[in-house]
């Protein structure tokens, strides 16, 4: 569904129509033809897409046009971070915490929580998760202690690995794995040559696909706002992430 909203850029107004969900990346680009704006790693790290938004520096490929002069991220929870470095880079000038029960020390200026009540006794803008959800084996499961720290607006960013269990890279990457152990002990890699004997070999638990990951967030209550994915490298061998951020409404299920 498109809506009418107005921009200032650079001194100047701007009425743009649009759909609710667009990126400001997108419309600064495709919309008003301001092409300096780049897009890099789409996950608000490169800071190719930086802009200034109400005197902040913002990622504008993870800032929706339609709110870009409205709510602002400035408290931060990584969520399953051990020491909050995915906060610190994407949020450097917000209050920044983690939730981890490794007991590690944090970066600078990451306030650590150990549980989820300590958890729940702020209120964040948004919360964060990287590569998480492909270790646990029931990943609704693990979006109930998300939903329950998260106030209505809330926001979550996810990003997974894209892969296959039987894709080509995973088992390229399982025969390495195999052909390292055959070197250091030569009598486990021989217990594993045998059918089925290279899916053993891996320490994720879930494969995501776009369609999957979005409804992972829909099935537990969210409203998904923009997903997408990108790659770690320049190859067309590297591996690829896939991202989704999405909005926790007033009434949500996990």
């Amino acid at each position: 569904m498109k809506k009418q909203i107005t921009l200032k850029v650079n001194g100047e107004t701007h009425d743009v129509e649009m759909e609710a969900n667009r990126l400001l990346l997108h419309v600064l680009r495709d919309n008003l033809g301001l092409t300096g704006t780049k897009e890099g790693c789409s996950i608000g790290v490169c800071g190719a897409c930086s802009v200034i938004v109400d005197g902040r520096l913002v990622s504008s490929c993870l800032t929706l046009a339609a709110g870009c002069a409205g709510k602002k991220i400035e408290t931060v929870l990584d969520f399953g971070g051990s020491r909050g470095e995915l906060a610190t880079l994407l949020f450097p000038k917000a209050k920044r915490f983690v939730y981890d029960i490794s007991e590690v020390e944090t970066v600078p200026g990451v306030i650590p929580l150990h549980s989820e009540e300590e958890c729940r006794q702020h209120q964040f803008d948004l919360i964060v998760t990287s590569n998480l959800l492909e270790h646990v084996g029931f990943p609704r499961q693990l979006m109930q202690p998300i939903t329950a720290i998260a106030s209505p607006g809330t926001l979550v960013f996810h990003e997974v690995p894209f892969e296959v269990s039987g894709g080509f890279m995973t088992m390229a990457k399982r025969m390495a794995q195999l052909a390292v152990l055959g070197i250091s002990r030569p009598t486990v890699a021989a217990s594993l040559m045998k059918p089925g004997g290279l899916h053993v070999m891996h320490e994720h638990v879930n494969y995501f696909s776009p369609k999957s990951l979005d409804a992972l967030m829909q099935q537990t209550g969210w409203k998904v706002l923009a997903s997408g994915k990108y790659s770690l490298g320049n190859s067309s061998w590297s591996p690829q992430m896939l991202w989704t951020l999405a909005e926790r409404g007033s009434e949500n299920k996990a």
